[in-house]
């Protein structure tokens, strides 16, 4: 058989690759020239991020020296970017400014002693991301904590070698703290975390995905805003006393939460309007929050029923709904939950009103059909972007359906994207109707040709 052509003699596509040309950027080459040319001048004064990436290329041009960066920095600079630097003296660079921020993440020269003259010298600093920093240890951030009483940001993620005492040290003398990340400290315990909360009475954010040492976590704060525990695969229980003001909160990948627990900790959040449930073994979890706009419910596949219902009626202002990959959705499971907010008929009809809120749904690789894409056409009035890619039962009259919807409303009010990747019984024909009846409706799908696969 001649190569490149199939059974039936058709020409076989061939696989072109494209790589896209990049460009520098003006400000890059102008950057660089500079740097090239600096020992012309005899001082350099530009915006703080100018400088910290003129330091940078001169750092990669190696032609930093005392010399040179004495033309370059001086007092007034606020913010400096160091991030990914190696080599390169931190130290007489920080002495030269006046910094409120300074990012030192993937510095990996960065070790106690040397975070230990940073801090004496700056102790006005009120923001430092130390992150990917793995040499620091509890000392390290025990001199900074003590040095810069003045510090609301810190963000010190996969530091490891960090643990409880370091908790210990920012809630003793950091009590301005509103935002900490410690992602991937995995020597950091719940006993620690409920400490530090307890005593930082502005922490706002609070960042502690992956780690994994957090068994059980005991949290009471009147201004946690933000609560991000995914990936923390060994938390069992959260003992939330009080979280008036918590917004948003991340609970993805943590399998040893159950529908107790779930309960437990959301009925202590009544303003919550951000949640992602994602990766977790939810059955029948009661979510009922007033003002939840987002909910990601992706890969959770035990959902029942009961639970969509108690979803619809309990959660009235959601608009965002994830559902990717939930096996056990199927069209029972919409009807239940759509059918929560039926108003009454108007008085020049007898068909039933909807109140749905929803403007976003992806149910990407699930197991509804047809008839859900009729319960959205009809009862979500809002509806904006549609996911039904991989769904193997979705077919044309979907897309007759959605046609039909289009004619009954107006433009604003429409569908405004669709996506069908994947979708076999969909045909090519039927997305061009689609296209046909409503212009602006952004539809993403591929169709592949049986003669080409064969």
């Amino acid at each position: 058989m001649q190569r490149g052509v199939n059974a039936r003699g058709n020409v076989r596509p061939r696989r072109m690759t494209y790589t896209p040309k990049t460009f520098p950027r003006l400000v890059d080459l102008a950057v660089t020239a500079l740097a090239c040319s600096v020992h012309l001048h005899d001082s350099i004064t530009l915006p703080d991020e100018l400088t910290a990436k003129l330091l940078r290329t001169m750092h990669r041009k190696k032609v930093l020296n005392d010399e040179t960066v004495d033309k370059i920095l001086h007092r007034d600079i606020r913010t400096m970017n160091l991030s990914g630097c190696q080599d390169i003296d931190v130290l007489a660079v920080v002495r030269r400014c006046n910094l409120l921020t300074l990012n030192l993440n993937g510095c990996m020269s960065i070790g106690d002693q040397l975070l230990l003259h940073i801090a004496s010298s700056s102790p006005q600093l009120t923001c430092v991301n130390l992150s990917y920093n793995k040499r620091i240890t509890d000392r390290g951030i025990e001199s900074l904590a003590k040095h810069c009483p003045l510090l609301e940001e810190l963000d010190i993620s996969w530091c490891e070698r960090v643990g409880d005492p370091s908790m210990l040290m920012l809630s003793d003398h950091c009590p301005n703290l509103f935002h900490l990340s410690i992602t991937c400290c995995i020597n950091i315990t719940g006993q620690g975390l409920s400490t530090l909360v307890s005593r930082c009475s502005y922490l706002s954010r609070l960042d502690l995905m992956g780690c994994t040492a957090v068994r059980t976590l005991q949290i009471s704060s009147k201004s946690l805003k933000t609560i991000n525990v995914s990936n923390c695969t060994q938390l069992k229980e959260v003992e939330c006393l009080n979280l008036p003001c918590l917004q948003k909160l991340l609970t993805s990948n943590t399998p040893q939460l159950d529908d107790v627990s779930i309960d437990h900790l959301l009925r202590e959040c009544p303003l919550l309007n951000h949640l992602d449930l994602s990766l977790s073994c939810l059955r029948e979890a009661a979510i009922q929050l007033t003002w939840l706009t987002y909910v990601n419910l992706s890969r959770c596949s035990t959902l029942t029923a009961q639970f969509f219902e108690t979803l619809g009626r309990g959660c009235p202002r959601l608009k965002e709904l994830h559902l990717q990959e939930c096996s056990c959705v199927r069209d029972e499971h919409m009807e239940l939950y759509t059918k929560q907010h039926e108003m009454a008929p108007h008085k020049y009809s007898d068909k039933p009103r909807y109140s749905l809120a929803l403007e976003i749904i992806d149910l990407s690789r699930t197991n509804v059909s047809d008839e859900t894409t009729c319960l959205l056409c009809t009862r979500c009035p809002l509806l904006k972007s549609l996911d039904l890619s991989w769904c193997p039962n979705v077919t044309d009259e979907s897309l007759t359906q959605l046609s039909q919807s289009h004619r009954q409303r107006s433009e604003e009010e429409g569908l405004q994207q669709l996506r069908i990747y994947g979708c076999d019984k969909i045909t090519f024909e039927g997305v061009e109707r689609l296209k046909g009846e409503d212009t602006k409706l952004v539809v993403s799908y591929v169709m592949v040709s049986k003669d080409v696969l064969s």
